[in-house]
Parts: structure tokens; sequence; C-alpha cells
């Protein structure tokens, strides 16, 4: 190295300002200073930990785009048999007089299952029910009495009318023979007046012979003329006669009418008040015996809300009934899986359990719209159901068969993203609020 001698001297002068204000040892080392550029050379182990970083950022990196995380709503349901369960309600208020069936029988389409009995009793100790029956027969009685009185009066008074037109046709047929008989006397004498006509051209007659035989010729027309009045006065009394008859059936058959209908209501309520009194509720279709809440001695509600007992189909199998919120039915549709715990079984202890949902509901349905579940509603659901893969559980070395109206939770995926997606969500949606 070629220093100039300006250089050296301020070297020099920096020299002896370094000696005052360091200590000589750390001057010393300082002159020590190596020459041109070092490189420092790094670690082995330094490098592996770098490497194992890298490889680790990449694994991730791949894990994160080839995973995905579906975000889950956890909704509630219950089971129940595919063919439904029929609720058996009570016709009408009474006290339950026989329970015919138990819990678990097996029942036939329209098999007796209760007697109720609606007796009422009256403030004087009476039976209303009996009183009104016996009222209503004596008003069916008086029908009856009323329907057989309006025959005999028709049958009267249609024998006077048709008497009345037998006589007349009688005197219609005489006037008819008496019309023909003058017929023929009016031809005769027609005759004769023509011959008379001729002797009296001739002059073998007087003026006055002739005037007699055309006298006797106009009485005789005189007569045809009063008969032909009365034939047709006559036929048009028996047409009278006879729409009177008619008339008169049609008005016997109208009473008559009126009568039946009147005893046909009475009849009616005779029915009801028996039904009333007591009936028996058969089984609308064969099934299982299901929740048997009556008994006997009890009272029984029309309009109750709570039955009698229930039917279920035998060897029904048991579907899920789903209710989904609507912040969480965007993404269900048939064909998805299911998470499903019992309620009487903790999943902690028994685990979940597999479904698949196949059906959704395309109506939206209100909270006083959702009838006979199990639950207390405080939002809009959509209904949605699902088959269950296995109809009983394990449970302490046991197979226990899952019940109708179990209730239930599921847990259902109402969207699924990538793991990166989800992990850049937050920047995606500042990205589109700006």
């Amino acid at each position: 190295m070629i220093v100039t001698g300006c250089n050296h001297s301020r070297i020099r002068s920096l020299t002896v300002m370094e000696t005052k204000l360091f200590r000589s040892q750390a001057v010393e080392h300082h002159k020590n200073r190596l020459h041109g550029d070092a490189i420092v050379t790094p670690r082995i182990s330094h490098s592996l930990i770098v490497l194992f970083l890298l490889v680790w950022v990449a694994v991730v990196f791949l894990w994160l785009i080839s995973n995905s995380y579906a975000r889950k709503e956890t909704v509630v349901g219950w089971l129940e048999p595919s063919a439904g369960v029929i609720r058996v309600y009570p016709e009408d208020t009474g006290t339950i007089k026989k329970v015919l069936v138990s819990e678990g029988d097996f029942v036939e389409k329209n098999q007796p299952l209760l007697i109720i009995n609606g007796d009422r009793i009256l403030t004087d100790g009476g039976n209303m029910e009996e009183n009104l029956l016996n009222e209503y027969d004596v008003q069916k009685s008086l029908v009856n009495e009323q329907l057989a009185r309006s025959n005999t009066i028709y049958k009267s008074q249609a024998k006077i009318i048709n008497e009345k037109i037998h006589a007349a046709e009688s005197e219609l047929l005489m006037l008819k023979e008496q019309m023909t008989m003058l017929s023929r006397k009016h031809a005769l004498i027609s005759n004769q007046v023509e011959r008379m006509s001729v002797l009296k051209k001739d002059g073998h007659i007087s003026g006055y012979d002739y005037e007699s035989v055309l006298s006797q010729e106009l009485a005789v027309r005189i007569d045809i003329h009063n008969l032909t009045i009365s034939k047709i006065s006559k036929e048009n009394l028996i047409e009278q006669m006879q729409s009177e008859s008619n008339f008169l059936l049609y008005e016997n058959q109208n009473r008559i009418d009126q009568l039946k209908e009147k005893l046909s209501d009475i009849t009616q309520k005779i029915a009801q008040l028996n039904g009333r009194k007591s009936y028996v509720i058969k089984s609308p279709r064969a099934g299982v015996i299901n929740n048997l809440q009556a008994i006997e001695g009890q009272k029984a509600v029309s309009g109750s809300a709570i039955p009698l007992l229930t039917l279920i189909p035998e060897e029904a199998k048991l579907i899920a009934h789903l209710l989904v919120p609507v912040r969480a039915i965007g993404f269900v549709e048939p064909g998805q899986n299911l998470e499903i715990a019992y309620d009487a079984f903790p999943y902690q202890r028994f685990g979940l359990y597999r479904g698949v949902i196949d059906s959704v509901s395309s109506t939206l349905m209100l909270p006083n719209e959702v009838l006979n579940v199990p639950y207390g509603l405080s939002e809009p659901v959509y209904k949605v159901t699902a088959h269950i893969q296995k109809q009983d559980i394990s449970a302490y070395g046991k197979s226990l068969s899952l019940k109708s109206g179990m209730t239930l939770n599921a847990k259902i995926s109402t969207g699924e993203r990538s793991l990166i997606h989800w992990l850049f969500d937050p920047i995606y949606s500042l990205k589109g609020k700006m």
C-alpha cells in the first residue's frame, strides 16, 4: 500500500489522539486489522435448521391448500316412523268408560280401542241424554202418526176425486151417444127437407108443411149445439179434476217428504245422543299401541292437544325430522351427511351416529305452524327429513333399539372452504369493503 506524506501525517496525528483517548491494548488491537473482505462461513447446524424450516413451511402451505374447513350448525330434531305416527283424540267430551288395549299391543284396522261415556248429569240428578232421548222418541212417534194420517187423508181425497172423474166420464159418454143419435136424426131431417123443397116447387105440398119440416131441422141443430157445449164443459171438468188429483198427489208427497225429513233429523239427533252417551274409538289403521295415556274413569276432553294414545306402524323404520333455522338452510341439500347425537345417549360416552338427508322442505314454517314437535320454537324453520344408518345403538355390551319420539341434535354442514381461504378470509373481507 502506497500512502502519501499528507495522509501519513494525519494517521500519526489520529494515532496520537487515539492513544490519549483509549487504552494502549485497544489501540494496538485496532492496528492489527485484516486486509480485504471477510467471508463468514455458516455452520452446518444452522444450514440444517434453515432447510428444515423451509420444508416445514412448504408442507404447511400444501396442507392448507389441500384440506378444507366445513362450517357446521347444530340443529334439533326427533325420531319418527317413516309411515308417520297417528295420534288418537276423543271425538267428544266424556269419561273413559273402558280401555280395551294395553301398551305395546298390536291392533288391526277398525279394532275397538276405547269406550267413552258422555253422559251429563243435571242439577236435579237426572240424566240429560236420557231426557233428550225420551223427548226425541215422543217427537218421532208424533211424526210417524202424522205420516200415517197424511197417507189416510190423501187416499180419502184421492178416492173422492176419482169417483167424481168416473161419474163425469160416464156422463160424457152418454153425451157422446146422444150427439151420435142427434146427428143421425139431423141427417134424416135434412134429407126430408130436401125432398119437401122439391115437392113445394112442384106445388104438391103447402108452405106450412115445408116450414114445419124446417122447424124440426132447426130444433135438432140447436140440440146438437147444446150437447156440444155440454160435452166440452164435461171434458173441461174432467181435466180439472185430473189436475186436482195430480196436485193432491204432489201436495201429499211434499208433505210426506217434509215429515220424513223431520223424522230423519230426529233420528240423527237420537244417533248423536247415543253416540255422545257412549261411543267407541276404533283404530284408524293397523299398528302398535304407544304412549297409552287413557285411564278408565279419566275425563276425555274434545279438542285437547294431548292424545289418548298413539299408533305406530309395525316394523316401521325410524327417520329423523330436523328443524333447520333460516340462517343455516343455505347449503343444506339431499344426500348431505349428518352427525347425530341422541339426547338419551350422551355422545361423550356413546359417540355420534351417521345420517343422510333425504328431503328439504321448500316452504318456510313459522313457529305457530309447526305442530306436534317436542320443542318450543322461537324462529322460523325449514323441515328436513333424514334416514339414519342404524336403528339401534351399542351400550354396555347390549344393542338398544331407538324409539319413536327420541330427541336428538345433528351437526349439519352449512358451507365448506379450503383452509388457506379460511385463513385469509379476514383479508378478503377487508378487500370487499374497500
